[in-house]
């Protein structure tokens, strides 16, 4: 499913990762990074439709990995960034578009509440809610059409 995965890791990883994050990530999730650590989604499958936001819909440029050999690609240093600008929200990146604009979990307390897109281009860096799960959110990517999709939220 994606180029240009990162270099294999093992669930050590991603527990200490989870304990950095002070945050445990979702099954599906976990899955999904233990098999591919990041990459690159096929160029023919790489669009996703934001509700309510004007530009949609936007690329889904690359996953973040552990360990990435390009340091803008971790998943820790793109959490960094996000603590920076927005300290007091509780956000982790999984993923971006080729405008640098963010896809994350956002958290709560123990657990996720879904995947929102986060429009850094504004100063306030604006969410809208993308999918109810990681699983959701890899169904939705889709082909390139000049007709949006719709989806429904489970």
């Amino acid at each position: 499913m994606l180029k240009n995965s990162g270099p294999s890791i093992s669930m050590e990883q991603i527990n200490d990762l989870e304990k950095k994050l002070d945050f445990g990530l979702p099954k599906d999730y976990k899955e999904f990074i233990l098999c591919h650590n990041g990459g690159v989604p096929p160029a023919d499958r790489n669009i996703i439709d934001i509700p309510n936001f004007n530009e949609s819909p936007v690329d889904v440029q690359v996953f973040f990995g552990i360990n990435q050999s390009i340091n803008s690609s971790n998943i820790e240093w793109n959490l960094k960034l996000m603590k920076e600008r927005f300290p007091d929200r509780k956000l982790i990146p999984i993923a971006c578009d080729s405008g640098g604009n963010l896809f994350c979990f956002r958290a709560m307390e123990d657990k996720t509440q879904g995947i929102v897109y986060c429009d850094l281009e504004g100063h306030e860096g604006k969410e809208f809610v993308v999918a109810s799960s990681f699983m959701e959110f890899l169904e939705i990517i889709r082909p390139w059409t000049d007709i949006p999709q719709t989806h429904t939220r489970h």
